[in-house]
Parts: structure tokens; C-alpha cells; sequence
């Protein structure tokens, strides 16, 4: 489980700041709220109640991108699921629906060790996204971000190694994209309006693609491209900021530094 999220940057200023230029030219007024979907690269502290006050899913101690960039704007960022031994609570006010694991439309979730159990009941980025509408009405001056899709990579990975075609996984990986941008459109058509929208970095380039050796990191890329690519088609006619992880990371990679 730690070893696949190892592509992140720990200390997210990279990632933030250039998120943060990104914004300032949409959006030079302050935003009202802040609301996250995802996985694990956006998790504010989900599994928390079990594995410590400090810890996130993919930093352990400090805190991820999206609290970061809520700190930038003064807003608060709290996760909107709380993990107990029999599953998740959803509160009231927490804005940050993203969970550790969470593929886009489908469960189990990844999750493993102690956590495992936890996968079957897991809320995948349409639950989350369910959940915050059921709130009721949209702040349309709030700021929304969606980035998901590592995981049904991750899952279509583990298909493909027990057996399963290349090609059903890279389908099943373009599901997963179109699900996401189906998302996306539930979010606009309620009042969303301020929308990042954030790819998957490249799987194949990072440790945990490379440990399988060619044949791994190939498929980790050909299925991170394939979702990406539906992803980028599905949402070119959305008014939305559309930030390219893979190149930013790409970027990382070649220059350390």
C-alpha cells in the first residue's frame, strides 16, 4: 500500500504553488469553500481514528496537496470520511470527501494489510460526490478539485497479473475514465463552477511500477495513458483547469533537484 503512493511529493510547495498560478489566472477572487474528491493523493486524514491524529494515507506525519492549497486561500480542510473497524462515517462538514484507496465508480477499493477488510465498503469517487450533493444546494463560489483513477490502474494491474487480456484491462480502465468525467458533469450541472480537474502521473515511472521489471512499468504506462487520454477527450468541452500530473511529475523525475 505505501509503496505505490511513493511517486507523491511529501512536501506538496511544488505541487501547490504551481496549482496555486494556475488558479490566479481563473480565479482572483477568494473562494468560499474548498471541496475535494479522490483517493489517497488527496486524503486529509480518513484512516486517522485507527492509525494515529497526525497521519494521512500517503503522509504520515504531515499533511497533503489539497490542505496545503487550503491553507493558501485561509480555508479550512477536513476530511468528510471518518474510517472506523465496520466502515465509514460521512459527517456534516468535513470538505474533503476524498479517501485513501477510492477508485472512481466501483469497489473493492485498494487497500491492504490491517485495512484490507475495509476495501469491500469503501467510497468510491461517485459515493463521495453523492454524498456531498445530498448536502443540498452548490456553493458556486466554493473551489472544487476531482483526482482519481490510480487505483482502477492499480486494480487493472493486479487483473492483468492474475491472468486476465491486456486489452480488458486498458477497457476497463477507459470505464473508469468515463465514470470520472460523468462525475465531473454531476458536480457542473449542480453549480460547480470553479473546477480543477487533475490527471494520473505516469504509474509506470514510479517505484512501484518499475519493481516489476519492463513488462510491469509498460503496462502501468499503457494503462495511466489510456485512462488519461478518455479523461482529457471527455472533458474537452467542460469550462474547467485541467492540470497535466504527468507532466509536472515527468518534470520531478528528470530533474530531482
Amino acid at each position: 500500500m505505501v509503496k505505490r503512493n511513493l511517486f507523491l511529493l511529501k512536501r506538496s510547495a511544488v505541487f501547490v504553488g504551481l496549482m496555486m498560478g494556475a488558479l490566479a489566472s481563473a480565479n482572483a477572487h477568494q473562494f468560499s469553500n474548498i471541496f475535494v474528491f479522490g483517493d489517497s493523493l488527496s486524503d486529509a486524514g480518513v484512516y486517522a481514528p485507527l492509525v494515529g491524529a497526525n497521519s494521512r494515507f500517503t503522509t504520515n506525519p504531515g499533511t497533503v496537496w489539497a490542505e496545503n492549497l487550503g491553507t493558501r486561500y485561509g480555508l479550512s480542510v477536513n476530511s468528510a470520511y471518518a474510517a472506523t473497524p465496520g466502515g465509514f462515517l460521512l459527517n456534516a462538514t468535513g470538505n474533503d470527501f476524498a479517501v485513501g484507496g477510492a477508485r472512481v465508480n466501483a469497489t473493492p477499493g485498494v487497500l491492504g494489510g490491517l485495512l484490507a477488510p475495509l476495501g469491500a465498503v469503501l467510497p468510491p469517487v461517485s459515493t463521495q460526490v453523492s454524498g456531498f450533493l445530498a448536502r443540498g444546494p452548490v456553493d458556486s463560489n466554493a473551489l472544487y478539485s476531482v483526482w482519481a483513477g490510480a487505483n482502477d490502474v492499480f486494480t487493472q494491474m493486479a487483473v492483468v497479473g492474475a491472468g486476465g487480456s491486456i486489452p480488458g484491462a486498458q477497457a476497463a480502465t477507459v470505464t473508469a475514465a468515463k465514470d470520472l468525467v460523468a462525475q465531473i458533469t454531476r458536480l457542473q450541472s449542480a453549480g460547480a463552477r470553479n473546477l480543477v480537474v487533475i490527471n494520473v502521473p505516469d504509474i509506470g515511472a514510479t517505484p512501484f511500477g518499475v519493481s516489476g521489471g519492463a513488462a510491469q512499468s509498460a503496462l502501468a504506462t499503457g494503462l495511466t495513458t489510456a485512462y488519461n487520454a478518455t479523461l482529457a477527450s471527455g472533458l474537452a468541452d467542460k469550462n474547467l483547469l485541467y492540470f497535466d500530473g504527468v507532466k509536472l511529475f515527468s518534470a520531478i523525475l528528470a530533474d530531482p533537484a
